[in-house]
């Protein structure tokens, strides 16, 4: 079976070690607080899909109009 990652989903892996490095590193720090640190990476997950989501909408669409505009110049 063959894998195939795109940028998404390099990003998304990248994204979930991410988390995983802060969420150990919080605890062996003995902050405290793993709810905070929980909703932080939650609110920055809903920024991060929108992100991914207007960036392949841009790439779609946008990008496909522009040329089709400037194609005749």
């Amino acid at each position: 079976m063959k894998l195939n990652f795109t940028n998404n989903n390099l990003l998304i892996a990248l994204y979930f070690i991410m988390f995983a490095v802060h969420f150990l590193l919080w605890q062996s720090l003995g902050i405290g607080f793993e709810t905070t640190l929980i909703r932080y990476y939650l609110f920055l997950t809903i920024l991060f899909m929108m992100v991914l989501t207007i960036v392949s909408i841009f790439k779609k669409y946008i990008l496909s109009i522009l040329v089709l505009y400037f194609w005749d110049w």
